[in-house]
């Protein structure tokens, strides 16, 4: 794909479907026991949105 952004500044990936071959990246991700952690910080209004985008973010 050429419409999205595949790494950011800091050269972390951003993985898009169809961007990269999922069994590779599990491969790679498994065999460097790669953690991800996910920080939400949210004020006022925006905490409605929070539980819908955790469940988002923990399915993809």
């Amino acid at each position: 794909r050429k419409d999205v952004l595949v790494v950011t500044p800091w050269l972390a990936p951003i993985v898009w479907e169809g961007t990269f071959n999922i069994d590779i990246l599990n491969e790679q991700f498994r065999l460097q026991n790669t953690t991800i952690g996910l920080t939400v910080f949210a004020i006022k209004k925006y905490v409605a949105f929070l539980k819908l985008f955790l469940e988002t973010a923990e399915k993809h």
